[in-house]
């Protein structure tokens, strides 16, 4: 069985893994094809994060209503807020009793107090600027690792775990792939620990595809096994071929879906707003035709969340449709005139960027459409278009795994590009992805 723990960012923007692949990650955990373990400290953060969502909200309320404030109850508008905070909590606990998901306790109630003051930015502890946002470096993702070891210490079984993470902090490079920081190696190293037994995982969704994939090999697995008996049945010969082309599909699906992850995180510090063409004409970017907020004078994307799987379509030659339905994170600067005589608009307050202009954020609903080449096939980078519509009522995601894919993927490993036209992804359909003990820490997901 397949061990996931997730760092925080990779559960982040899915209030309490409710969206995208931390539904369906949620799903197989109960179903007990895989068990995910959820570090104290990323459970605490994301409490942090959603109720802290939820204040920010309130203050925008209360700032956009402060000119009629003595014709409104506002008392009663900022309980609802506190209910809704006080809502995060039941939510919390509410994840952590679901079958298929374990909290992993912070090692040292020292420790532990020493979250909490930094959870509450209690000096000492400092948060510094990061892309205009509050960021805190290094500690509690400190206590995330530690947590790690202790868990690797003490599974008598001696499971793999599947780290979902990008952050930085624990990644470093290895033959010019991601692989765990050096010295995190050497932590492993120290405690007896072999390397093999964690793999990194880009997202949630790669982790998924990855399951997937092993339920799908260990189907065709046993189906071989039967239809290989002294005298098989044609009924299980036609069993164990279907079993292994599904299982061949779900492999070559693990390096779709990290070609189109790629891509999607590749827009994260794009602008969506209209730029003046060579004609001297605003038009939109090349990869976005949306509608957005009138009153955003400008505006970029700070974060990518997926709403529904990711599908693909049947190949057309070379070429491979993929669909998904996103919520994007906008963050812009908006007149103050603009912002308090724009009722329409949803726009939450951020901060006062100056005497004229307020700093604000809003989300905005896509259907993101991604064409990914793979003329070039084994030993070559795929390339991905990328084209974003509004989609204010997306409808329900049919079966993602359900296209057959006939044709042969990169074996090298991926990595993103800053261009969202061209992503240089690089998946890999071998069948030690599927291996819930896949060896070398640095092969990524």
């Amino acid at each position: 069985m397949i061990t996931v723990i997730p760092d925080t960012n990779a559960l982040f923007g899915t209030r309490w893994m409710t969206t995208g692949g931390g539904v369906t990650l949620a799903a197989h955990a109960a179903n007990g094809a895989c068990l995910v373990v959820l570090p104290e400290v990323v459970v605490d953060e994301l409490e942090r994060r959603h109720s802290d969502r939820f204040l920010d909200e309130r203050k925008s309320a209360r700032a956009a209503l402060r000119s009629i404030k003595k014709s409104i109850d506002m008392a009663s508008i900022e309980h609802e807020f506190d209910s809704r905070v006080d809502e995060v909590g039941r939510e919390r606990g509410a994840l952590l009793a679901r079958s298929g998901i374990e909290l992993a306790r912070t090692p040292d109630s020292g420790v532990r107090a020493l979250v909490k003051r930094d959870l509450a930015r209690r000096h000492p502890f400092l948060e510094t600027e990061q892309d205009d946002k509050p960021k805190s470096f290094g500690f509690r993702d400190a206590v995330i690792w530690e947590t790690i070891l202790v868990f690797l210490q003490t599974d008598d079984e001696k499971r793999v775990i599947h780290f979902v993470t990008k952050d930085r902090g624990f990644i470093g490079k290895a033959a010019g792939k991601p692989a765990l920081h050096p010295h995190l190696l050497e932590d492993l190293d120290r405690l007896g620990i072999e390397g093999s037994r964690v793999v990194l995982v880009g997202t949630l969704e790669n982790v998924v595809a990855v399951i997937e994939a092993a339920l799908a090999e260990a189907e065709a697995e046993a189906a071989e096994t039967a239809a290989n008996s002294a005298a098989p049945t044609e009924l299980a010969l036609l069993t164990a071929a279907s079993a292994r082309s599904r299982a061949t599909d779900a492999a070559r699906r693990v390096g779709l879906v990290r070609v189109a992850t790629d891509a999607l995180e590749s827009l994260v510090g794009k602008d969506i707003t209209e730029q003046i063409s060579y004609g001297g004409e605003y038009q939109n970017p090349d990869f976005a035709d949306l509608d957005y907020p009138s009153a955003l004078e400008t505006g970029h994307i700070v974060a990518v969340d997926l709403e529904t799987e990711i599908s693909f379509e049947p190949p057309n030659g070379d070429i491979v449709t993929a669909r998904a339905d996103l919520v994007l994170s906008i963050d812009g600067v908006v007149s103050k005139g603009d912002y308090f005589g724009d009722e329409e608009d949803d726009l939450w307050l951020v901060g006062e960027l100056n005497d004229y202009y307020f700093e604000v954020s809003t989300e905005i609903r896509v259907q993101a459409v991604m064409q990914i080449d793979t003329e070039q096939g084994t030993g070559h980078h795929e390339d991905v278009e990328i084209a974003l519509t509004n989609n204010r009522n997306p409808p329900p995601p049919t079966d993602p795994t359900s296209a057959t894919l006939d044709f042969v993927l990169d074996s090298s490993a991926s990595e993103s590009t800053s261009d969202v036209r061209e992503v240089e992804p690089d998946p890999d359909p071998g069948s030690t992805e599927l291996d819930p003990d896949p060896g070398d820490p640095g092969d990524t997901v």
